[in-house]
C-alpha cells in the first residue's frame, strides 16, 4: 500500500509519518519510506545522515528518463500517460533504477529522498514542482509488492493540485485544532474527492476546544484518528513513545487499511479531464 501524509508546515506530519513507518517496522512490516519535503524532517527522524553522495530523485532525474527510454525533455503528465497500467518500478524483485536512488537501512527499510532542501531550489535548474517530478512518475510506475510505502508529504496543498500523491491508496491529512487548520481541511476534502483519492483526517497536537470538536462535527467518519503531545516524541526513541500514542497509531493504520480501491487508471484519466476544463 502507498501512503501519503500531507498538511502545512510544523503541523506534525513528519512525526506522523516517522511514527507510521516505525509501527510498521515493529509489527514486520516491510517499508518504503520516502521523503519528499524541503526541510527532509522525515529522513533525519529515521536517523539517516545524509551526505552530499546520497542518492536523490533529483540528482538521478536524468537517469530516469533514461531508464523509462524517455527523452529528458518528456513531461511528465505524457510520460506517465504513456506507461500507464505497466509498472516499471519494483520493491521486492527491485529494478535498477530502485536500487540507484533508494538507500536501503536494513532487510525490512529503504529510504527514498526527493531532494536536498530550498537551497537547492535557489540554485539550481528546476523549480521544486519539476524536482518532484520523477517521484510522481515513480510512485505512478511503482508496483510496492509486499512492502508499505510512506511518503511524508511537501508542505502546503499545492502538491496534490500537481498529482504528486495521486498514485497513493490513502492520503493521511494531519489537521491540527485550529481555524486555520479547518479551512485549509476543507480544500483538501474538495480536493481529494474531486479526483477520487481516498483521505481521512488525523487531529494531531490534540486539545479538547472547540476547534478539535469542530473537526469531529464537520468531517464526522473522515476523521480516522487523534495524536496527543507527548513529550516522548521528542526523543526521537520509539520506545519512550507513550503507550497511548502507539495505540493511536495502531488505530490509523487499521483505519487506513480500510481503503477503497480506486483504478489508477481511470484516476489519472478523470484528472486528466479536470485540468483541461
Amino acid at each position: 500500500m502507498k501512503i501519503a501524509v500531507v498538511w502545512k508546515w510544523w503541523s506534525g506530519k513528519s512525526s506522523i509519518s516517522r511514527l507510521l513507518t516505525q509501527y510498521l517496522l515493529n509489527n514486520h512490516h516491510k517499508v518504503c519510506a520516502i521523503d519528499s519535503d524541503h526541510n527532509m524532517d522525515f529522513t533525519d527522524l529515521l536517523w539517516y545522515d545524509f551526505i552530499s553522495e546520497s542518492p536523490t530523485f533529483k540528482w538521478l532525474y536524468d537517469e530516469l528518463f533514461q531508464y523509462l527510454e524517455e527523452s529528458e525533455q518528456a513531461k511528465a503528465r505524457d510520460v506517465i500517460k504513456k506507461h500507464l497500467g505497466h509498472c516499471k518500478f519494483f520493491l521486492d524483485d527491485m529494478d535498477d533504477f530502485s536500487e540507484k536512488v533508494l538507500v536501503r537501512q536494513s532487510d525490512s527499510l529503504e529510504i527514498g529522498i526527493v531532494w536536498l532542501g530550498a537551497e537547492d531550489v535557489i540554485s539550481g535548474g528546476r523549480c521544486a514542482h519539476g524536482i518532484s517530478n520523477p517521484l510522481k512518475i515513480y510512485l505512478t510506475l511503482l508496483d510496492e509488492g509486499s512492502r508499505d510505502v510512506v511518503v511524508d508529504g511537501v508542505a502546503g496543498v499545492d502538491m496534490i493540485n500537481f498529482w504528486l500523491y495521486h498514485a497513493c491508496d490513502y492520503l493521511i491529512t494531519v489537521v491540527e485544532p485550529s481555524r486555520n487548520s479547518i479551512k485549509v481541511a476543507h480544500q483538501i476534502k474538495k480536493l481529494c474527492e474531486m479526483s477520487d483519492v481516498n483521505y481521512g483526517f488525523v487531529v494531531n497536537k490534540y486539545q479538547a476546544n472547540d476547534y478539535a470538536h469542530q473537526i469531529y462535527e464537520e468531517f464526522g467518519d473522515k476523521v480516522i484518528g487523534s495524536i496527543a503531545f507527548d513529550d516522548g516524541l521528542f526523543a526521537y526513541d520509539y520506545n519512550k513513545v507513550a503507550p497511548t500514542v502507539k495505540e493511536s497509531i495502531a488505530h490509523i493504520y487499521q483505519e487506513v487499511n480500510n481503503y477503497q480501491w480506486f483504478s489508477l487508471v481511470e484516476r489519472v484519466m478523470k484528472l486528466e479531464s479536470l485540468k483541461n476544463l
